[in-house]
């Protein structure tokens, strides 16, 4: 098993704007109306942006600096200081990147915490090349930046590259994900309790091993978890998975619809564009709470059934009968 990592961030668009520059007011009013109150769309507006940015890896922000100066217009520059800090956070990241001479591929976003929406710290304690590199960039920062230090959370990516019996296969997965498959290169099979020693995270092993259920990489046995003798997203169907997605199929359905209903009325989207859309408005008794890798799942079984949605080029569009 080989790794290659990186803390890594991917952006989309909120808003339009009129040729003229001008954002449609009519828009905006309508959407005041369903937040209730400027303040709650602001709000919601920050915690878009956040995911924005966070998922941005070129660390891009020339488009939301136009597009926050033009809600600045219409709102007034005290509702939407957070946007702004969080916007300089992804500048001086860049720079701070820029200026790092550690491994390459690892890159960081510093975010001043008390301007962006809630991060939980990382739900594991990091081990092998995710928790090294980590390291690196820290003592990098707070070298660079004294006495202000960092706290890792659960917003990192990692890119790695995997190999079972020979086949090799690279995956996206957070810093906690990463750190639980880094342990299965000391053995093959680990039962849960062991895994929680290790990485000192009772209760949450499950859910992480989740994602290495799904693709393929693990599956679970009468002792715990072990790696499977091929890497095959076909026969991964375990009482893992099973007892997982239980509780959440529930809102499965009501994805499907607000997609198909989306793609038809706001026009083809990417996946995530329509992450956003359903996080921004999927709430109350369904909450959506997906990741974009389970969103994209959807998606995809969605497109091969051939009844509502088509795909092209990661654009997602009512199906053209």
């Amino acid at each position: 098993m080989q790794t290659n990592g990186g803390i890594n961030i991917k952006g989309q668009l909120l808003l339009e704007h009129t040729e003229a520059g001008v954002l449609e007011r009519s828009v905006l009013d309508l959407l005041v109306g369903i937040f209730g109150s400027i303040k709650v769309l602001c709000n919601e507006y920050r915690r878009i942006l956040s995911s924005r940015l966070i998922e941005d890896e070129r660390f891009k922000t020339d488009e939301e600096v136009r597009r926050l100066e033009l809600l600045k217009l219409r709102f007034g520059e005290g509702m939407l200081r957070e946007c702004e800090v969080m916007i300089k956070d992804v500048d001086d990241s860049k720079r701070i990147n820029r200026n790092f001479k550690g491994r390459a591929g690892t890159t960081g976003l510093v975010r001043s915490h008390c301007f962006w929406p809630k991060i939980s710290d990382s739900s594991v304690k990091l081990v092998g090349e995710v928790r090294s590199r980590v390291e690196e960039f820290k003592s990098h920062f707070e070298e660079l930046k004294k006495p202000r230090t960092l706290v890792v959370s659960e917003g990192g990516s990692v890119e790695l590259e995997l190999e079972v019996e020979g086949v090799k296969k690279f995956f996206t997965c957070d810093l906690a994900q990463a750190s639980i498959i880094l342990l299965f290169q000391k053995q093959r099979e680990w039962s849960e309790e062991a895994l929680e020693n290790e990485l000192d995270a009772s209760g949450k092993i499950p859910k992480k091993l989740k994602f290495w259920v799904d693709c393929g990489v693990i599956s679970s046995t009468s002792k715990g978890w072990r790696v499977n003798d091929a890497l095959n997203s076909e026969n991964n169907v375990g009482s893992l998975a099973d007892e997982l997605e239980e509780e959440d199929d529930s809102g499965t359905e009501v994805f499907r619809n607000f997609i198909v209903g989306a793609v038809a009325n706001m026009g083809p989207k990417r996946a995530v564009e329509i992450h956003n859309i359903l996080k921004l408005f999927c709430k109350g008794e369904v909450t959506y709470d997906w990741d974009i890798g389970r969103l994209e799942r959807l998606l995809s079984d969605m497109v091969k059934e051939g009844e509502k949605i088509e795909e092209s080029s990661g654009v997602y569009s009512k199906l053209q009968k």
